[in-house]
């Protein structure tokens, strides 16, 4: 102890409390690193999975899933699959093309 600084009591008590201003502000100053850093991990967390980022572009043509007069274009003719047709259409007059005798 030879070799250290000497020191009053009230300098040591300056001394003890600027050491521990400088540790608090530290502490201040890492949780806030890191609240600030779990706030931006949480936010790009909630852009990215809440859908923000994966908006779908409009549509770059008109084409339309809705059928033209006369048009079959899927299965039961509508998205709908009703297969209700409201126009006047030719109802198919039909011949018997085989027969099948089972006597």
């Amino acid at each position: 102890m030879d070799n250290g600084r000497q020191v009053t009591q009230e300098e040591a008590q300056r001394l003890n409390l600027r050491r521990r201003a400088a540790t608090r502000r530290r502490r201040i100053a890492r949780w806030s690193a890191m609240a600030l850093l779990a706030v931006a991990v949480s936010g790009w967390i909630g852009y990215t999975t809440l859908g923000f980022a994966n908006r779908l572009n409009p549509p770059e043509s008109d084409i339309s899933a809705d059928s033209a007069v006369g048009d079959w274009p899927m299965f039961q003719r509508n998205p709908a699959h009703s297969g209700f047709v409201s126009d006047d259409v030719a109802v198919p007059e039909g011949t018997v093309v085989w027969q099948f005798e089972t006597a």
